[in-house]
């Protein structure tokens, strides 16, 4: 288990008491990687939380990184982006994702050139990534988590991209600075209080 305290440089940019633990545990074909976030303030605190995993595109080197996509579980009929401007702040719209049909979405570097995808994943449960080129597969089970971010290097050919749970989101674009009590994703913890997150990635 890995642990943060929080001290007088983290106090510097975030002003309260906490402790943030990560713990890994592998289980059969999955990785289960938990957070635990302890509000050791007198006060209730906010807080955003996500994860940054990559994945190597194509896997195993079978294919083109053209040749993958993922599938949403369970199925939607629509999944929604929420709008990114300027990079990396949101520009505060939400609406469908047209790139996204039948609950898959095919990947090119493309679609990346524009910034990080933010997906309103409150009902997914799950993701994979996956090709016809290959028997391989990751699968994140991501249920816990409300937002889910794709990434991959802007006007880039880089042979990766990363599938992120997320339990936060950017600041809005605005001239005055965020309130995190009312700031859209965040979370509420109250003094004495911990919340945990988990998700994992299952291996084919």
């Amino acid at each position: 288990m890995l642990e943060l305290k929080s001290n007088a440089k983290t106090k510097e940019m975030f002003p309260f008491d906490f402790t943030l633990q990560v713990e890994y545990k592998l289980d059969q074909n999955q990785l289960l990687i938990g957070y635990r976030v302890i509000n050791n303030d007198h006060r209730m605190m906010p807080y955003a939380l996500g994860s940054h995993p990559a994945f190597n595109l194509p896997i195993d080197d079978d294919g083109v990184f053209e040749d993958y996509r993922l599938t949403f579980g369970p199925k939607q009929k629509q999944i929604k982006r929420l709008g990114v401007g300027p990079i990396p702040f949101r520009d505060g719209t939400e609406a469908p994702y047209p790139s996204i049909q039948a609950s898959e979405l095919a990947l090119n570097h493309e679609m990346f050139d524009d910034g990080l995808i933010i997906l309103n994943a409150k009902k997914l449960e799950n993701v994979t990534l996956h090709s016809n080129q290959t028997a391989h597969e990751v699968k994140l089970n991501i249920k816990q988590f409300p937002y889910l971010t794709l990434w991959a290097m802007e006007h880039e050919t880089q042979p990766f991209i990363c599938i992120e749970p997320f339990a936060g989101l950017p600041d809005q674009a605005s001239d005055q600075p965020t309130d995190w009590n009312n700031k859209k994703g965040n979370n509420l913890l109250e003094a004495g209080e911990s919340h945990t997150f988990e998700y994992g990635i299952e291996f084919k």
